[in-house]
């Protein structure tokens, strides 16, 4: 593997033209550009906020728009790079077929245009904070920190559907499916404290989905919540180094049926 990742390096003003390219297909033909791309998690977040404060009183958190935040920023960008990801060879099956250059550098690109698309949109989350009263903290220090962590999962989905998607077409239609599901299952609408008071026999179980513990971090960094317990970051960590390793190695398996498959 080491003279792969080797080329791979080599290849990094490949995947830096396919990031702006990517970044630019994405703005194009749009006047308001990212501003406009950013109204999606805000809009959902006013419905959410209305919806459970207000209507249904679900909670009494003192900034619930906030807290909402924090969970649906980091989730949307985890399924953006999976979904994206898992379509990234498809789309680019004419380029394949006829110039070589690592495979590597598609799914890759993918992740750090969307990561790129989410920095940016994380800054203005912390600008709003603090035109609201929320003065910056020390721990903000950690966010690039966990961003990294989550890329490192989101990466290795981005890796292993990407070729499977090219055996199987239906797994970007179950994909769309599973995060709708998994928007429920991840402590978005609520904190993961209700979890454990409510079905404490569920609470291990629950936690072993990385992004609870991802969400239930961002909180802590951003908002001063309680961090999750330590064996629940241990295991997240775990989990999204493994997630690289595992989704790396599942296309590194699968890479040379590609010529064959798209």
């Amino acid at each position: 593997m080491t003279p792969k990742l080797r080329e791979l390096l080599g290849a990094q003003e490949l995947v830096r033209a396919f990031v702006v390219r990517d970044l630019r297909v994405r703005y194009r033909g749009s006047y308001f550009g990212f501003l406009l791309s950013i109204m999606v998690p805000v809009v959902q977040v006013a419905v959410l906020t209305i919806a459970f404060k207000l209507v249904v009183k679900f909670t009494d958190h003192p900034n619930y728009s906030a807290y909402l935040f924090c969970g649906i920023l980091p989730y949307q960008f985890l399924q953006y790079v999976t979904l994206e990801g898992s379509t990234v060879i498809n789309k680019h099956r004419s380029i394949l077929k006829k110039v070589y250059f690592p495979r590597e550098v598609l799914p890759l690109s993918s992740t750090l245009g969307n990561l790129v698309h989410f920095g940016f949109t994380m800054l203005l989350f912390l600008g709003f904070l603090g035109s609201v009263g929320h003065l910056p903290r020390a721990s903000y220090l950690w966010i690039p920190v966990v961003m990294l962590v989550q890329t490192c999962l989101a990466l290795g989905l981005a890796f292993m559907f990407s070729v499977l998607n090219t055996l199987l077409h239906d797994i970007e239609f179950l994909l769309g499916h599973v995060f709708m599901l998994g928007f429920y299952v991840s402590p978005i609408l609520y904190d993961s404290r209700r979890v454990m008071d409510h079905a404490p026999g569920v609470y291990p179980a629950f936690m072993t989905n990385p992004m609870a513990t991802l969400i239930e971090v961002y909180r802590s960094v951003i908002l001063g919540e309680a961090l999750p317990p330590l064996w629940a970051l241990c295991l997240c960590g775990g989990v999204c180094v493994a997630a690289l390793v595992v989704g790396y190695s599942v296309f590194r398996r699968l890479e040379w049926r590609l010529p064959e498959l798209i």
